[in-house]
């Protein structure tokens, strides 16, 4: 099926008041309760993940196109990851643990979606960051030179801006988000579409994704404080021949993957259950909104 022979479009479907207590239960219900077809979705992604990171480890600062060039590819694994998963919480586990076909134009569109993402949140930061040096640099500048309390105030303004520009792009991006579902499912949506049918419920809907979050971002607090606590006491950093220091004083590798791989390994987990739960509570969301009723069976019949 392709995203054209799709019917009725989406867009044209009723909205209605969005429930946060269950858009947020729904989310977690959906991973906690199907955990282990969530682990079956991230496993390929996941290793994929790891690899790339360690190929980005190995071109890090070699030349600016390679690394843009693995940044971007980084995002491959979480595309997959993304609609299988997707997959799961709407049509159910039967969906398969790996879209098929792997990287046909379903991946494709997702990952274009995923760059405007991307985008819709460099670009401001990055003109919020340029206007910034320019008024500090203005402001800052004299006939006897710099002067550090306008160039101090010029700079304080930036901090509550940019966390309001963070609220507001945060917003805007969920407003679009439905169309990550809906390309998993193969259904047809825009991203106007996705902000007409997220009309009067952007609130709810900011709040719901804040409370999905909150527990994740105090769970990753709490533990990763810990593990990172574990893995410095293991390990004697300023002693030469144990630590990152060999015996001759240069960096050993072996304590280096020792001590930075678990913490990769760590930070990729998280990554994935917390993708997992943004992407499980957008579904509902999207599954509410758009009037997403047919039983996985059903649909899996029809794609078929």
């Amino acid at each position: 099926m392709t995203l054209q022979e799709t019917q009725p479009p989406l867009e044209t479907q009723p909205l209605m008041k969005l429930g946060i207590a269950a858009t947020v239960s729904g989310a977690y219900r959906a991973v906690f309760g199907r955990f282990w077809p969530l682990c079956k979705a991230a496993a390929l992604p996941f290793v994929l993940s790891i690899v790339i990171g360690a190929a980005g480890v190995v071109v890090a600062d070699t030349h600016f196109t390679l690394d843009l060039a693995v940044q971007l590819l980084s995002l491959l694994p979480l595309v997959i990851f993304g609609i299988a998963w997707g997959r799961i919480v709407l049509l159910g586990p039967r969906s398969g643990a790996i879209p098929r076909p792997l990287l046909g134009m379903r991946t494709w569109i997702y990952f274009g979606y995923l760059l405007v993402y991307l985008l819709l949140f460099i670009i401001p930061f990055l003109l919020l960051f340029a206007g910034s040096i320019g008024l500090t640099y203005l402001a800052g500048t004299t006939a006897a030179g710099p002067d550090p309390m306008a160039l101090l105030a010029q700079a304080l303004w930036v901090v509550p801006t940019g966390f309001l520009l963070y609220l507001l792009l945060l917003y805007v991006s969920l407003r679009l988000a439905l169309v990550f579902p809906a390309v998993s499912v193969d259904q047809r949506l825009s991203l106007a579409g996705s902000w007409r049918l997220t009309r009067g419920n952007g609130l709810r809907f900011f709040a719901a994704m804040i409370l999905t979050m909150l527990p994740v971002v105090f769970a990753v607090m709490l533990f990763g404080s810990f593990f990172s606590n574990l893995l410095v006491s293991s390990i004697d950093l300023g002693q030469p021949g144990g630590g990152l220091i060999g015996p001759d004083g240069s960096l050993s590798l072996t304590a280096m993957a020792l001590f930075f791989g678990p913490t990769m390994v760590f930070s990729i987990i998280v990554q994935y259950i917390a993708f997992g739960l943004v992407a499980a509570a957008v579904a509902k969301v999207y599954a509410q909104f758009s009037g997403w009723s047919e039983t996985g069976e059903d649909m899996l019949k029809r794609f078929e």
